[in-house]
């Protein structure tokens, strides 16, 4: 059989009060009304189905809607009215939700296994396993000893692509000074000293220094994938205590000894949110959340693309250094700095848009302080799945001023990151050394 056109039908008792149900279901009212009892929609260019008002008969009819992305069809379905049911998995085949109608027909919204994976290949967040405690995984996905998580996705056609970026020979350097943050922001941690090393008397001919009491995420910083476990003793793609306190898995050289170079998007939400209206200061400790997000972005102007890197200006780290001494001190003893929100729809809209790392001016990329209860877990603290989970490079207290400053006058917000962190075996932190260049 060659068939051209489906065209598929559902029983109702009123076609002008279905109508109006469906119009609401499927976002827009009928294409056509060609008599009384009939109500048609046209959903692909080979693909109608219609409504026809039968009293005696309505109320058995199963019809099912295939989508690529169930989640966010569900929300507009749910911002339009409709009450929708729990989500189900097809076994091999993806997962759906089937809704009731007035009369009584059920229809399913589906999404297939096909669909549930990104452009780059790799499981959307709502196709990847369960995390035993809340949350996905992405444990495998590069290997069961993988310990470079989402920065596999550097790969030499996106550099290449990323170093096209570069237009007319601007670089900005994206480390703040390892003694900006003063006093440290976590208690935990201490400024660097510094000394220089020479011989006595004048007439210098050689010059050394060193550097006692250097904490590595004290200023601007790389958190590699042994900074935050999971769970207590459970470590990115399931590295032990053993594994991370031996270097043998997730620390910092893994990165160094590979580099990391690619694509960055600068979304800067203090100028977007400013100018979409929006009351925001760096001073207020603001969750950021994924509808922010997009209001960045499309002030930037930006999509997002397979291992990109975005870069979250916050305005916090500029604001935090024109402070008194005295204001920086009651910050540090009780801290409050905007990022991104605790919630699982920032985990699955960061992991879905196929990003491999980010980096923010900000304290910890998520909004601080975190929620540790155990009613919150694993989301109240989101470097647990960013980092524990997904392996995704987390940056920190970057300087992103300038580089957002140009952004804003030329009306060009992508740009080639490179970042060389510090080959330090078994190292947990690392100053970037990157550099964007636009």
């Amino acid at each position: 059989m060659d068939v051209s056109y489906v065209f598929a039908g559902l029983v109702v008792a009123s076609r002008d009060q279905a109508a109006s149900w469906y119009a609401r279901l499927l976002g827009r009212p009928a294409d056509m009304l060609p008599n009384d009892a009939e109500a048609t929609w046209q959903l692909t260019s080979a693909t109608s189905v219609y409504l026809l008002a039968d009293a005696d008969r309505a109320g058995h009819g199963v019809l099912s809607l295939v989508v690529d992305d169930l989640q966010a069809q569900l929300a507009q379905i749910t911002a339009r009215g409709i009450v929708t049911g729990p989500v189900e998995e097809i076994p091999g085949a993806g997962r759906k939700c089937a809704i009731t109608d007035p009369d009584g027909n059920t229809v399913s919204i589906v999404q297939l296994l096909a669909a549930q994976r990104r452009s780059d290949g790799l499981p959307r967040y709502d196709a990847l396993p369960r995390a035993e405690r809340g949350g996905r995984s992405g444990w495998g996905l590069f290997g069961s000893l993988d310990s470079v998580g989402l920065l596999n996705l550097q790969t030499a056609e996106r550099v290449l692509a990323a170093a096209r970026l570069v237009k007319k020979g601007a670089v900005f350097p994206l480390d703040a000074a390892i003694d900006a943050v003063d006093p440290p922001l976590a208690a935990s941690r201490g400024l660097p000293r510094h000394r220089v090393l020479h011989q006595p008397g004048p007439g210098l001919t050689g010059l050394d220094d060193v550097y006692d009491n250097f904490y590595p995420q004290a200023s601007s910083q790389w958190d590699s994938l042994a900074h935050i476990a999971y769970a207590p003793g459970v470590f990115y793609n399931g590295a032990t205590d053993d594994d991370v306190l031996s270097g043998r898995r997730n620390t910092i050289d893994h990165w160094a000894r590979r580099g990391i170079a690619g694509r960055a998007i600068v979304l800067d939400l203090d100028r977007a949110l400013n100018a979409d209206g929006q009351t925001y200061s760096p001073a207020d400790g603001t969750a950021f959340s994924v509808s922010q997000l997009e209001v960045a972005r499309a002030h930037a102007g930006v999509s997002y693309s397979p291992g990109c890197i975005v870069l979250l200006r916050t305005g916090f780290l500029g604001w935090y250094r024109d402070q008194p001494r005295r204001t920086r001190i009651a910050l540090a003893s009780s801290l409050r700095a905007p990022g991104v929100e605790h919630t699982e729809e920032m985990a699955r809209y960061l992991w879905d848009n196929e990003i491999m790392a980010v980096a923010s001016d900000t304290f910890a990329v998520e909004v601080w302080p975190p929620d540790f209860s155990s009613e919150s877990f694993p989301f109240g603290f989101l470097h647990r799945i960013l980092i524990g989970q997904f392996g995704m490079a987390l940056g920190e207290l970057w300087w992103l001023d300038d580089l957002a400053a140009d952004c804003e006058r030329d009306g060009v917000y992508e740009c080639l990151l490179t970042s060389a962190p510090l080959h330090a075996n078994g190292g947990i932190g690392s100053p970037p050394n990157a550099l964007a260049m636009k």
